[in-house]
């Protein structure tokens, strides 16, 4: 029998001390996500050796867990649970356990608040299972133990250093947005991204790109999402999209190499390309699969399906969600839209620092004058259907595609319809792939 942070037991039963919306889970059926709303303050700041010792025996005991506690350091506090429906483990992927964007940085702000560590905004974006957070966490927290006098590896200290980001181009970028030279700090991240670590073929990252999964079910063939090249991209952005597919069809989500403290960043176009269809031919394995990605996500969808099919190797299908990327003017025009989105979700839902902000910049600068090639692959085009920029193309400011496609419109807006309008997409797309 356990307590829930509001004092009650949590039996067989729902919690009866909360009000309707706010009860516990049954027990028996894990926990599926952070709960929204305010979270209980630890009674005191524990030590760092007290947490260091607590989380280190609970890995000990077939692997620790974030963000929960037993009895010792944090007396009368549980943290939440990171097992989702139908459990997982460690090693289950926390966007395929449900969490998006906002559930994600709500229970870093849990972690941290637990511990009292200052933990970076993108923890559960850099380190996406249970398992490698948990990791994370135990390097803080030995750091921790060496700023007070404790003894800890060089490893240890070194990527608990490395734990905290930089913002200074976040305020610059804002500042860039409030006196109209949003252009000309677009170009700065992009000269400034040279100066990053780079690789030129797939060989020399020191850690391939993998699959995120975010969905699983019988029907074929396969997801497979490419992120956004914008500084809120990354799998995550798929999270409440694949919801729609879940016990149904298996969804993946690919980051782009470079958004991560410590990745490197693609030197031309050709290493990122090559680097993400060698990991979706290892993580499909001969089955069949669909490309797809939402906004600049469609460009390396695309990109990858061309690379593909020069192997031999064919796409069932490649699904484009209101891409703008191909086009120099629309791109230019959409830059306040995009803007106001990005600083939008930045500030509630995806936290951004130096480190994605010049990953963008990078991008950018590499694929600033793409242009697609046509594929023989058959190619589906999703529109949004509430106009958001100030832009359009012989009086029609959707998105729009040149070479052969079927297009369909679907509601929400550029960022909407991946958002409250995600599920009617994913109808839409499921629809046409049936």
């Amino acid at each position: 029998m356990r307590r829930c942070s509001y004092r009650c037991t949590w039996t067989s039963r729902r919690c009866a001390s909360r009000p309707p919306r706010a009860r516990c889970p049954p027990s028996s059926a894990g926990w599926s996500g952070p709960r929204a709303g305010a979270v209980p303050a630890p009674p005191g700041r524990p030590t760092p050796a007290a947490l260091t010792g607590a989380a280190a025996g609970r890995a000990g005991r077939g692997g620790a867990r974030a963000g929960r506690t037993g009895p010792g350091p944090w007396p009368g506090r549980r943290g939440p649970r990171l097992r989702g429906r139908g459990g997982g483990g460690a090693a289950r992927g926390f966007l395929e356990q449900g969490f998006d964007s906002l559930t994600a940085v709500e229970l870093r702000n849990r972690l941290g608040a637990a511990s009292g560590l200052r933990l970076p905004p993108t923890l559960l974006f850099d380190h996406p299972t249970p398992e490698l957070a948990a990791r994370q966490l135990l390097a803080q927290l030995a750091g921790a133990v060496a700023a007070e006098g404790g003894a800890v590896s060089d490893a240890a200290r070194d990527e608990a250093a490395g734990a905290e980001p930089s913002a200074v181009f976040g305020a610059m970028m804002r500042e860039a947005g409030q006196s109209g030279q949003q252009e000309e700090f677009t170009r700065l991240l992009m000269d400034l991204s040279r100066f990053r670590p780079s690789f030129a073929n797939p060989a020399e990252l020191d850690r391939a790109p993998a699959l995120v999964r975010l969905s699983r079910g019988e029907t074929g063939p396969a997801l497979v999402c490419f992120s956004s090249i914008l500084s809120i991209g990354g799998p995550h952005q798929y999270a409440r999209f694949a919801a729609g597919f879940r016990g149904h069809r298996d969804v993946w989500a690919l980051g782009n190499p470079g958004f991560v403290a410590g990745e490197r960043l693609p030197a031309n176009p050709e290493a990122v390309v090559e680097a993400q269809a060698e990991a979706v031919l290892r993580e499909t394995d001969g089955a069949p699969f669909v490309l797809l990605g939402h906004s600049s996500g469609g460009l390396l969808a695309h990109e990858v399906a061309a690379r593909l099919e020069s192997t031999g190797v064919f796409p069932d299908a490649v699904v484009l969600l209101d891409i703008y990327s191909h086009d120099r003017d629309a791109a230019v025009a959409l830059q306040p839209g995009l803007s106001a989105g990005m600083d939008e979700r930045s500030a509630g839902q995806v936290p951004v620092d130096d480190t994605r902000l010049l990953a963008m910049g990078a991008y950018f600068r590499l694929f600033g004058q793409w242009r697609p090639k046509e594929v023989k692959t058959p190619t589906l085009l999703v529109r949004a259907g509430d106009r958001l920029f100030d832009w359009s193309r012989d009086g029609d400011w959707r998105s729009y595609w040149q070479l052969p496609h079927t297009a369909l419109d679907v509601p929400g807006n550029h960022f909407t319809m991946m958002e409250e309008h995600a599920a009617t997409t994913a109808r839409a797309v499921e629809d046409w792939l049936s």
